[in-house]
């Protein structure tokens, strides 16, 4: 029984009582049939009478149910206008004509891509103009913009195909008792929005947490009773009607979001994000997705994301991001992260530092730093013109939001490591494979930024990475998901332990493999080469000065410590001399005088 499947599978085991109680009308596809028998000529090249044999004003009033007081000039509702086996764009709206007065209702066709129109009104009526217009109550004014257009093609059966509201009614539905009584549908969640392909589930609340629910697919409606549906509790949230009732691989499932206390949009208002209109969905939902199937359910209250650090090579840090559902596109992430420098491999640490990035996609940044630059430069004439050529041409840039396709079973086992090592850091229980690679997932590579500086050995990333907001594409829709409403699981790590020696190595061999790649057979590439030798040997000249300049500065920085040693050790001699001078008192020498006589 159907009834004793949420029982079992509910949340809610105590009565509260929720804040808001509402109730929800129906949207169901309701169709109606006219035909278009002849076509009069008025005078006038744009304009026809045609003739449908029918009160056409009071039948569209019917099918849509709005009375004379309706108006949606400026917001015509949207049709599907079918005719034989083609289909067209179609929309309906009604108003008032002030200066006719009269009510007016028009049917909007798109033929060969031009708008054209049928105008009906509730009795017979003249247009006055030069050539008046008479309209009988079973004709319409045809108008198009379509100068070419043959108006024998107008003439035909039509029918129209729209969604308009209507109530719930108990007796107007089928009581299940097993979900297997329902129709499978020919959709799933990602066709939520084409009422033909999956069903549209409504709730109203009842009393002691239980919710009347209905689906309603491909015209009928089926009673499920009252359930207690997880979420409601947790939340003390009320779900959005409609939900989504679809089927896939034979099995069933019910959708649904809950309303946004926070929204400026009315609750009676919001609808579901796969069918709403994208200025109604500002962010991150809470939602359920029951299988009701096996009567399972999964309740999504903050979006479970996992970053893990990757190390690029040469100082280039990554954060890989997993999403729970396959993305169509990550357009812009925002993170914040700490990391500092090792010293002597490792030996010893600079303080830790935090940084603020905000990547978005389709940006693409030089990777290699300033001072890579600088030490290419400085280290050899050869890498300099390479490190030149490779920024020129762009081939040390890279996008700074990229997907990770290749989710072998390495990339896991590795990704998975780096999360349960800072798992067990921060005295976290482990997680397990299935817990992090749920079906269906999707990963993008975050480019963190080249943590290279003067001096250091490598860098270490902290295991606490923060996601402070995430926007992406996901079943053609855009969502922002601010840092409140994510729930994410990170993992830091150091870079590899790389000598400058086994770097410049790398780099001599990428040297060589772009030399060994040039055509030299060609003339063009021999003009290019010497031209980039003429002004790699000009920007050598002044770095030369400058390493000249360096290295004087140097010899006289030593011959003045030189000096400045000879000094130093002259002073306890002087200091002995000074000290004998002061306190050692001085032979007096006796002279005898002589006298001559």
């Amino acid at each position: 029984m159907l009834k004793k499947i949420f029982i079992m599978m509910s949340l809610i085991v105590s009565a509260f009582a929720l804040t808001i109680n509402s109730s929800y009308a129906v949207l169901v596809e309701k169709s109606v049939t006219f035909d278009v028998i002849s076509i009069h000529e008025v005078g006038e090249e744009l304009r026809k009478v045609v003739t449908v044999e029918e009160n056409m004003y009071e039948k569209l009033s019917a099918y849509t149910g709005w009375d004379q007081s309706f108006n949606n000039q400026n917001n015509p509702y949207p049709l599907t206008i079918k005719k034989g086996s083609l289909s067209y764009e179609g929309r309906l709206s009604h108003r008032y004509h002030l200066t006719w007065n009269t009510y007016i209702y028009t049917l909007g066709i798109k033929f060969d891509e031009a708008w054209s129109s049928i105008a009906f009104y509730p009795n017979d009526f003249t247009i006055a103009s030069t050539n008046p217009i008479h309209i009988t109550i079973g004709q319409g004014l045809f108008s198009t913009s379509n100068r070419g257009m043959n108006f024998n093609n107008v003439i035909g059966s039509y029918s129209l195909h729209g969604l308009f509201e209507s109530e719930i009614i108990d007796e107007n539905g089928t009581n299940v008792d097993d979900v297997s009584e329902i129709p499978l549908t020919s959709g799933t969640l990602a066709n939520a929005f084409d009422i033909s392909k999956v069903g549209y589930v409504y709730f109203e609340y009842d009393a002691n947490d239980l919710f009347d629910t209905y689906i309603v697919l491909n015209g009928n409606q089926y009673n499920l009773g009252q359930l207690k549906l997880p979420g409601v509790k947790e939340l003390n949230r009320e779900p959005i009607s409609p939900g989504i009732y679809y089927s896939e691989n034979g099995k069933q499932y019910l959708y649904y979001e809950f309303v946004d206390s926070t929204s400026q949009v009315p609750i009676n208002d919001q609808a579901l994000s796969f069918i709403d209109d994208i200025d109604n969905v500002k962010g991150f939902r809470p939602f359920v997705s029951m299988n009701l199937t096996d009567g399972t359910y999964v309740f999504t209250d903050k979006l479970k994301l996992y970053a893990a650090y990757h190390d690029g090579g040469n100082g280039k840090a990554f954060a890989d991001v997993l999403f729970p559902m396959q993305l169509d596109d990550l357009l812009a992430i925002e993170m914040e992260y700490s990391y500092r420098y090792q010293y002597y491999w490792g030996l010893n640490y600079s303080p830790w530092a935090t940084r603020k990035i905000a990547r978005v996609k389709d940006e693409v940044v030089d990777m290699v730093n300033t001072w890579q630059h600088v030490t290419n430069w400085m280290l050899s004439p050869a890498l300099g013109i390479y490190d030149a050529i490779s920024t020129l041409s762009g081939w040390t840039s890279g996008e700074t939001i990229t997907p990770v396709t290749d989710l072998n079973n390495t990339y896991k086992n590795k990704y998975l490591e780096t999360i349960n090592l800072a798992q067990s850091r921060r005295n976290h229980d482990a997680l397990t494979m299935d817990q992090v690679f749920t079906p269906n997932v999707s990963m993008y590579r975050v480019y963190l930024d080249t943590l290279a500086e003067f001096g250091s050995t490598g860098y270490q990333v902290h295991d606490d990475i923060i996601i402070l907001s995430a926007t992406y594409k996901y079943e053609g829709d855009i969502y922002h998901v601010g840092y409140e409403d994510i729930d994410v699981v990170t993992g830091g790590g150091s870079s590899d332990v790389v000598t400058e020696l086994e770097r410049l190595l790398q780099m001599f061999t990428d040297f060589q493999t772009f030399i060994a790649s040039v055509d030299w057979n060609n003339a063009f590439t021999i003009i290019i080469a010497v031209v980039v030798g003429i002004v790699g040997l000009m920007l050598l000249n002044p770095l030369i000065l400058i390493i000249k300049l360096i290295f004087g500065g140097i010899r006289l920085a030593f011959l003045g410590v030189i000096n400045l040693i000879k000094i130093i050790f002259k002073i306890p001699g002087q200091l002995f001399n000074l000290l004998k001078l002061l306190f050692i008192p001085k032979k007096k020498n006796k002279y005898k005088r002589s006298y001559r006589k």
